[in-house]
């Protein structure tokens, strides 16, 4: 039993890569990717930049820098939203996108405006987070 899953496996693995590859466009398309997006929306904000939000946040912008996320590139609008709002409220979070206050799927939503759209992130949906429905 143990060898005939093995086989399987195998087949299945071997199999997947002569099965074309979906461009961006076409996953576009079909939405899988777009529908993420929403999840990263606040109507009517813009953005105001990472230096903006280190003004107030400075114990978390200090300790982002150092973060994986910060490393790639991701800036705080990345995954809290557009802050104009957010700044013009004088820090209202209901104009901001909080983690904290969010179900953990539109927590998830979140991540996967990003870690949908490129191949070499998007390990994240089978990763321990996303098995075990962790946000």
């Amino acid at each position: 039993m143990k060898r005939y899953l093995l086989v399987l496996a195998a087949a299945g693995v071997a199999f997947s890569f002569f099965l074309p590859s979906p461009s961006f466009s076409a996953k576009k398309t079909y939405g899988w990717i777009s529908g993420f997006q929403k999840y990263t929306q606040i109507k009517g904000a813009t953005r105001v930049g990472s230096a903006t939000c280190a003004n107030c946040h400075k114990d978390v912008a200090g300790n982002f820098q150092h973060a994986f996320h910060a490393q790639q590139g991701v800036e705080c609008e990345d995954c809290h939203g557009p802050g104009s709002l957010h700044v013009q409220g004088g820090g209202d979070v209901s104009k901001i996108i909080s983690f904290s206050s969010r179900s953990a799927q539109d927590a998830n939503g979140v991540c996967l405006s990003c870690h949908a759209q490129d191949e070499s992130v998007r390990d994240w949906m089978s990763g321990p987070h996303a098995s075990n429905g962790v946000r």
